[in-house]
């Protein structure tokens, strides 16, 4: 684990959400030189702590449904492992991956047009891998609140800062849109305009445009940075509910909303209804969390899994 002060921490927390924002403006709003901030900045990327930096967009406004998959293993060996993940990394299909532990082995999420779309993929991945899982199973994610990590602030904030999504998929992007969301997802969030420019043919002043269009139409949600969470001494966990009383949606989520160490609230379709993100500096503090959630709903529960996120592979929209 990689020690981290106070005032790392408020950067980290400074750039959650706010990821390409200049950093005279950070600095000021930091009450740091901005060569102490650009400073700090490297060296938490030199250390492996900022892995690099990504735009969110809503998947629903490029056209795309979110499925997820989730896989439990039985005879699975350490070659054929290797092998299936290199083949869903490579995969235009997939866009995020992660190996687990705990009630299933590997999450996988897709972004994708339609269920015909996905039926296609899914079956020729069963085809060369199914034999090796115990367990699968199929939901679909409706809506997304994501949070702000708040935790990494020393102060808590007045109000939770949030990024939501939900609607049918419909394409609102042009070709030009896309190459520049593809930019700011797999190279650099905080790429400049001029280096974003020479790549698509545009002027610094229309990719300033564009961007700012991105956002107004909600195609952009918000910039973040990818953070090595266990580097910081933190555990990623998913935890998915089945519920028995659906009216019990808006109370978990102003629960969730309230918790600073839980950073997505998502509604599925499928095996699950409710799926929540916690990263917690300890299993002590996810079981902590879990006892108040049974406590406060354990009547609207039927059941729930817990998996720990222990390496994310891949993570493009």
């Amino acid at each position: 684990m990689e020690e981290i002060d106070t005032k790392d921490r408020m950067i980290l927390h400074a750039l959650d959400f706010h990821a390409r924002e200049p950093v005279t403006r950070l600095a000021k709003r930091l009450r740091m030189s901005k060569d102490v901030l650009n400073y700090r900045i490297k060296r938490l990327e030199e250390k492996g702590i900022i892995e690099g930096y990504h735009v969110v967009p809503d998947p629903t406004k490029m056209g795309n449904v979110t499925y997820k998959l989730l896989v439990k293993y039985q005879s699975m060996t350490k070659e054929v492992e290797e092998e299936m993940l290199e083949y869903l990394i490579k995969s235009k299909e997939t866009g995020w991956v992660a190996k687990t532990e705990g009630a299933y082995d590997l999450l996988i999420i897709f972004w994708l047009p339609n269920e015909v779309v996905f039926d296609e993929f899914l079956t020729k991945f069963l085809e060369r891998y199914g034999r090796y899982f115990y367990l699968r199973d199929m939901i679909v994610i409706t809506a997304i609140h994501t949070f702000r990590r708040d935790y990494l602030s020393p102060k808590t904030p007045e109000k939770r800062e949030e990024v939501f999504y939900r609607g049918s998929a419909k394409n609102i992007c042009d070709e030009i849109d896309f190459r520049i969301l593809d930019i700011l997802q797999r190279k650099n969030a905080r790429a400049s305009n001029i280096k974003i420019g020479k790549a698509v043919g545009l002027t610094p002043e229309a990719v300033r445009y564009r961007i700012k269009e991105l956002r107004k139409r909600g195609v952009i949600c918000t910039f973040r940075p990818k953070i090595a969470l266990e580097k910081i001494g933190y555990y990623y966990y998913n935890v998915m509910f089945s519920l028995k009383d659906m009216g019990v949606l808006k109370k978990i989520y102003s629960y969730a909303l309230g918790n600073q160490n839980i950073t997505f609230y998502v509604r599925y379709l499928g095996k699950y209804d409710l799926g929540l993100d916690i990263e917690t500096e300890s299993p002590e503090r996810l079981r902590e969390i879990l006892e108040e959630v049974r406590a406060l709903f354990g009547k609207a529960i039927v059941n729930y899994d817990v998996v720990r996120i222990y390496e994310e592979l891949k993570v493009t929209y």
